[in-house]
């Protein structure tokens, strides 16, 4: 099948090439093109994000992936996804990581971070900074201290965490690297740097820890930079209740954060509407700019040759889109135009996680996510990415 399909083609003058879909035929047999045409929307704002996180770029690079345009030619990742629209890299950053395999926590390292946040400057493109203060995974099920923390007193491991994010963020500014964006943790719900910053234990709730604990890493941001703004991100982002009740709780005991952020898996967090009133409601109650910071949707059922699926029939029955490359593109539509339409205007955009963490030939379970990135097991972009040019 030979197509053209003009709103999925860069932005230049010229006429696309006719791009041949036969090599999308395995992974979703009935993928019609005219599928992925929307209606053009232009953002309300200047600065709306348009985001990927590619923590694992440079591991796939060095473990031997590549990366293929529409027309099976390699072409970079980051001149790919310009094409596309994107116009912000988001990157998680790791104290001591355990290991150098992503499957396990990863690699990602200050010097790690750096190139890679070098590569998104060089193409035009700001840049969000995730501290997970871990030396792995951060997420509601997972926040362990580094090693290097795990024996210190409280009042040592707030003045540790100060530290280190004022000695990163200096690390970054003197490079020319300032972060546009920074978060002080990842989907902290239950807090963070456990047990001694976790909010829910013992049959108790207590934010007291946890919100010193922000307060210095909030302290250590501003302290070296005026320009970048600060998030606080939340998972399961259609709960308002605990997202009311957390930003309540943190904001009310005077952390200073520019953003309310959240992830959103329509397989585990069903509904995009309770994600919208959510954000809408967080919008009026607080007054703070909303950044749909983490969400993804597969495009095929195609097992991974090479390892293990997160997304599999299971979460294809629990999602609100189907697992193809039009269900894919669907998605990336509606969690665009949603932020667009937040309530007074403060939909800061949407930021899609880990779009090319492919697999890897000869290296089992390098990756979950192959189903769920916009690109083939083998490389080759799929056309589903270029919907962001649809809100720009």
């Amino acid at each position: 099948m030979v197509l053209f399909l003009l709103i999925l083609t860069s932005c230049s003058n010229q006429l696309p090439r006719p791009i041949d879909y036969q090599y999308l035929s395995s992974y979703d047999a009935d993928f019609d093109p005219a599928l992925l045409v929307h209606e053009k929307r232009i953002p309300h704002r200047e600065d709306f994000i348009r985001g990927m996180d590619v923590s694992t770029y440079e591991e796939v690079i060095l473990q031997g992936g590549r990366y293929l345009n529409e027309y099976g030619e390699s072409e970079h990742l980051f001149s790919i996804l310009k094409r596309a629209g994107i116009n912000l890299i988001r990157l998680r950053l790791w104290h001591d990581p355990i290991n150098y395999h992503p499957w396990n926590g990863g690699y990602l390292d200050l010097e790690t971070v750096t190139r890679i946040a070098t590569i998104a400057k060089e193409y035009g493109m700001t840049w969000l900074l995730d501290f997970h203060y871990s030396d792995t995974w951060a997420d509601p099920g997972n926040q362990n201290k580094p090693n290097a923390w795990k024996d210190l007193s409280f009042t040592n491991l707030v003045e540790a965490l100060r530290n280190y994010t004022f000695e990163t963020m200096s690390h970054f500014i003197d490079l020319d690297l300032t972060p546009d964006y920074v978060q002080i943790g990842n989907e902290i719900n239950n807090g963070m740097l456990w047990n001694d910053g976790k909010v829910y234990q013992n049959n108790q709730t207590n934010f007291t820890p946890l919100i010193q604990l922000l307060k210095s890493g909030v302290e250590a941001v501003r302290s070296t930079s005026s320009t970048t703004k600060i998030i606080i991100h939340l998972a399961s982002s259609n709960d308002h209740l605990q997202f009311y009740n957390f930003f309540l709780a943190i904001l009310s005991a005077g952390v200073d954060l520019d953003i309310i952020a959240g992830s959103y898996y329509s397989y585990w967090n069903g509904s995009l509407e309770e994600v919208k009133n959510n954000f809408n409601q967080l919008s009026i109650q607080f007054e703070k700019d909303i950044l749909l910071v983490e969400t993804a949707q597969a495009f095929t059922l195609k097992p991974n040759p090479h390892g293990i699926n997160i997304y599999g029939s299971t979460q294809n029955l629990a999602s609100t889109y189907p697992a193809t490359i039009a269900g894919q593109s669907q998605l990336v539509y509606d969690t665009l135009t949603m932020m667009t339409d937040i309530a007074g205007g403060r939909g800061l955009g949407m930021v899609y996680w880990e779009p090319a963490w492919i697999p890897i030939e000869g290296i089992p379970n390098f990756t979950s996510w192959a189903n769920q990135t916009f690109f083939t097991y083998e490389g080759q972009v799929i056309p589903s990415l270029f919907t962001f040019n649809a809100v720009k």
